[in-house]
């Protein structure tokens, strides 16, 4: 019993973080730099790219799959 709800709690969040990862894009930072005897110039830049939208979807259908599960288990 306590396993079933606990795999349906686990594909529910699974589930939101697929339907997000379609919406949210995850921030990303490369820092480059240069040292020259004391001295030292850095450049940042900041990108925000999204997650492969075959990714999102696997994690969709997991999502719900161990909802499923889940729920027809503790039946």
């Amino acid at each position: 019993m306590a396993t079933t709800r606990a795999l349906f709690w686990i594909g529910l969040a699974v589930l939101i973080l697929g339907i997000l990862s379609l919406v949210i894009p995850l921030p990303h930072r490369n820092r480059e730099g240069v040292n020259v005897g004391g001295v030292s110039i850095d450049i940042e830049t900041r990108h925000e790219e999204k997650v492969s939208p075959i990714i999102s979807a696997v994690m969709i259908v997991g999502g719900l799959g161990a909802i499923a599960f889940g729920r027809g288990k503790s039946s």
